[in-house]
């Protein structure tokens, strides 16, 4: 009995030992890895990781590990695993590629590795060892190139700065000397002359002379070139017809005198949707503004010509037109491949006065355009006859060809007045200071 007892006794405290020893006799090993899509074998076992750790319950003492990823040379060891604490260990695989990234400071420029185009303005990655070549590329600019080595296993990152525009020059000889140059709306110099680091592209010019046809067109400059532009502006002329006045051998906003030029609404110095907002308040009265020559004549404000073309020109007056009609012979013509009515004045000399379309609509709605022939003079086809009809702002001059082929006056008519406020008219200037050569 005592022998059962004493047994029991000692069984009893041996199961506290035999429990602590087994509670001491594993722990926990955290393993970390890099990259974090490795694959981790501990005592040639598998254990699964979530963001680059693995977390693996191991017993007491020595235990192998294995790590592997594809394009990175595998790493095996060993570790200890002790009862006490826990055990942590960090493994970063080395690459059997390089690791590259690439950086612009600029926006929208295109990158290229080796030839190959990457997205975005910011690259991270890996690329074989030895030699590579970036680039970055951005329209307008010069590129940037850059030829490195890198090894296996090794970073580098390469930042592209800002990249340099492309520039060019433009050589301005225009005649006559002196003409003003405007380079995108900015004044340049004097004709002639030569304006280098321009960007690379498209640009306005805008080249004015007093007395002279401006010139304006668009050019481009391409890098480390230089862009000839050459000619001569032409002069405004006129033509003496034997009258009060002298005719200009062509419209406002043309250069030849078979060109229509520009279209001006009313009181308006400058193509336009609306007549000059000065005339809707003026004391003087819009209806007589044309009528008083002294005040037509004398004020830029109302003028297209005088605005457009200087002191030296001006809109003709109704009186002016009328002497034009009585005193000359109409007679219809094609002039390079235009219809038109040659002005023969008393002295032979004659000018040209092309047939056109006006605009007219609607103040408040969309403009559309008329399929009559219409001139400053108003020159225009009615069922087979040629009329002439002038906007004189408080009245209509009617002339047509009657029977004889001659043109008579029908008068003034007044009816349509408000209607022919929002007509966009040609203007034909007329000649009352002789300019200075």
């Amino acid at each position: 009995m005592r022998v059962k007892i004493y047994l029991i006794f000692l069984i009893c405290n041996l199961i506290p030992a035999i429990a602590a020893n087994a509670q001491t006799a594993s722990n926990y090993a955290i393993i970390q890895v890099n990259p974090s899509n490795s694959t981790v074998f501990v005592d040639s076992n598998e254990f699964p990781s979530k963001d680059g750790i693995a977390s693996c319950l191991l017993s007491e003492g020595k235990h192998s590990y294995k790590i592997t990823c594809p394009d990175f040379e595998t790493a095996e060891g060993y570790f200890t695993v002790n009862a006490d604490r826990r055990t942590e260990i960090t493994v970063t695989l080395r690459s059997v590629k390089a690791h590259l990234t690439l950086t612009s400071e600029m926006d929208d420029v295109t990158l290229y590795i080796d030839g190959n185009i990457i997205a975005g303005t910011k690259w991270s990655g890996y690329v074989d060892s030895g030699k590579h070549t970036v680039k970055a590329e951005k329209n307008g600019y010069q590129p940037y190139v850059s030829t490195f080595a890198i090894e296996n296993g090794d970073s580098k990152e390469i930042k592209i700065p800002n990249l340099q525009k492309e520039t060019g020059g433009v050589n301005v000889n225009i005649l006559p000397f002196d003409a003003e140059v405007y380079i995108d709306d900015k004044m340049a110099g004097l004709s002639p002359l030569v304006i280098n680091n321009l960007d690379a592209g498209k640009h306005s010019l805008l080249i004015k002379k007093e007395n002279h046809h401006p010139l304006e067109t668009a050019f481009y400059i391409q890098e480390n070139k230089l862009t000839n532009i050459e000619g001569t502006l032409k002069p405004y002329e006129s033509v003496d017809l034997g009258l009060s006045v002298e005719w200009a051998s062509c419209n406002l906003g043309a250069t030849e005198p078979e060109e229509t030029g520009d279209l001006y609404c009313w009181g308006a110095p400058a193509p336009s949707w609306d007549y000059s907002p000065a005339c809707k308040t003026n004391s003087f009265g819009l209806t007589n503004l044309m009528a008083e020559e002294s005040v037509w004549t004398s004020s830029y404000t109302y003028d297209a010509a005088k605005k457009n073309w200087g002191e030296c020109w001006r809109m003709p007056t109704h009186r002016e037109i009328q002497e034009l009609i009585s005193k000359c012979r109409w007679i219809k013509t094609r002039i390079n491949g235009v219809e038109a009515l040659k002005v023969i004045g008393p002295n032979g000399n004659y000018i040209i006065l092309p047939y056109g379309d006006y605009w007219a609509g609607d103040r408040n709605k969309n403009w559309n355009i008329s399929d009559m022939r219409a001139y400053s003079l108003r020159i225009y086809d009615v069922n087979g006859d040629d009329y002439i009809q002038v906007s004189c702002g408080d009245s209509w001059l009617k002339v047509y060809e009657d029977a004889s082929k001659n043109y008579r006056s029908t008068g003034y008519d007044n009816s349509n007045f408000e209607r022919a406020m929002w007509k966009k008219l040609m203007i034909r200037p007329v000649l009352v200071i002789r300019p200075l050569k």
